[in-house]
């Protein structure tokens, strides 16, 4: 920590340019060690300040909602998503939990800075009913 009460670094400026809105975290950590034994030797707490550099996603998603309309069982209808990683610097993972009914495809993957990747979404009824 520094004079003014903000996290210190010692991550240095390796990621600050690209990353507008890095922030740098710090705790402290303290274990705790127990003598199981009466003839062990007592360990003092150990101290070990942990330090991060972290910034939120910069995404763009070129849909909010997705409408498939009616669709008999058994029949499918498919829409596209577009997701694009505004950062220049940092990787974006993506995963799409598995729902009933729906399909993402890739359902998972790595956006490189930079890069948009389309996903075909997937609706496909296996049962009557209002999804």
């Amino acid at each position: 920590m520094t004079d003014e009460g903000k996290p210190s670094s010692a991550l240095g400026n390796s990621y600050a340019s690209g990353l507008k809105e890095a922030k740098d975290y710090a705790t402290l950590a303290v274990m705790k060690f127990h003598q199981e034994r009466s003839n062990t030797i007592a360990h003092a707490d150990l101290k070990v300040q942990l330090m991060a550099r972290a910034c939120q996603p910069d995404v763009k998603i070129n849909k909010q909602n997705f409408q498939f309309g009616e669709c008999p069982m058994n029949e499918r209808r498919d829409m596209q998503l577009t997701i694009r990683n505004k950062n220049s610097d940092l990787p974006l993972d993506f995963n799409f939990s598995k729902i009933a009914n729906f399909r993402a495809i890739p359902g998972k993957g790595k956006l490189m800075p930079g890069n948009e990747h389309t996903i075909n979404f997937s609706f496909e009824p296996k049962n009557f009913g209002v999804f």
